[in-house]
């Protein structure tokens, strides 16, 4: 039912009390025009839909009482595994209501909130119970308006949710003092497989303080670092560092001009050598990353 522009007729959807989706896997309503209406309706679609893992509700206009409808029928979803919230204009009231229906997501393995301005407050509320997941595997939360003070939150969920595998903060501004109070949380992690940090305004010395977690983090498969305003120097270091990252397949520093032309080439040959993809120089980069 994506891109459908159902708006209020999701309502027509809602069930009798005789109705039951007992065999409903999947449900996607992205871009369909769903509001405060559409998610009361929803909210009693949900509980009837024992087996459903996959429910996409991108790009829809959710304010803070429409977040709170969906979460009064998330609460329900025992068997949840993906959502989606991508660029539901989402804030921090709505994330902490959020928060409340994610604590009966019993499966969740991943969850994308991308987009959303949920800020650090938000985000806290969120952490608050996703730490306590023994299932989620991903956490996507490109350009949510985190700060510095929203590493601590995530810091939380690193050391106490041990099934993390992939962590996507790309697009929020922490800067230098946010990645120094994620990297020892980061370094200590032992599954996380994926790491996207694109744009994140590291500078040297949040550039350092990551090359220090990724000498630990040896099950990195996958590491983004691009648009972060690092220097040779710290191109150098974390090459270093990412040579005890055996599991190592992508990396991506594309998008730092201060790296120069000879430390990419250093840093790509020393990665093809083993194999590993490596992406330097200007990349693909988006002009608004800059």
């Amino acid at each position: 039912l994506s891109d459908s522009s159902l708006g209020l007729s999701v309502a027509s959807l809602a069930p009798t009390p005789d109705t039951h989706f007992a065999n409903l896997h999947s449900l996607g309503l992205r871009t369909s025009g769903m509001h405060v209406y559409g998610t009361k309706s929803l909210s009693k679609i949900l509980p009837r839909c024992p087996k459903l893992r996959n429910l996409d509700l991108r790009c829809n206009a959710l304010d803070d009482k429409a977040a709170a409808n969906l979460s009064a029928g998330l609460e329900a979803c025992r068997a949840l595994s993906h959502l989606s919230l991508v660029n539901c204009k989402l804030k921090a009231p709505g994330a902490e209501s959020l928060a409340a229906g994610l604590a009966g997501c019993l499966a969740l393995q991943h969850l994308d909130l991308s987009y959303n301005s949920i800020a650090d407050a938000g985000l806290a509320s969120l952490v608050a119970v996703l730490r306590r997941s023994d299932t989620l595997r991903g956490l996507v939360l490109r350009s949510v308006r985190m700060t510095e003070a929203g590493a601590q939150p995530i810091s939380t969920l690193l050391q106490d949710c041990s099934t993390l595998t992939r962590l996507d903060l790309s697009r929020n501004k922490f800067g230098p003092a946010g990645a120094v109070l994620l990297a020892p949380a980061l370094g200590a992690t032992l599954r996380l497989a994926r790491l996207e940090l694109k744009g994140t305004k590291l500078g040297a010395e949040g550039a350092e303080a990551i090359a220090s977690a990724l000498n630990q983090s040896r099950g990195l498969e996958h590491v983004d670092l691009a648009v972060n305003g690092f220097d040779d120097t710290c191109a150098d270091r974390i090459l270093a560092a990412v040579r005890s990252c055996e599991r190592l397949g992508q990396m991506d520093i594309s998008g730092n001009p201060e790296v120069s032309p000879a430390a990419q080439a250093r840093f790509a040959r020393a990665l093809s050598e083993r194999g590993v993809a490596c992406v330097v120089g200007e990349g693909n980069v988006d002009p608004s990353f800059y």
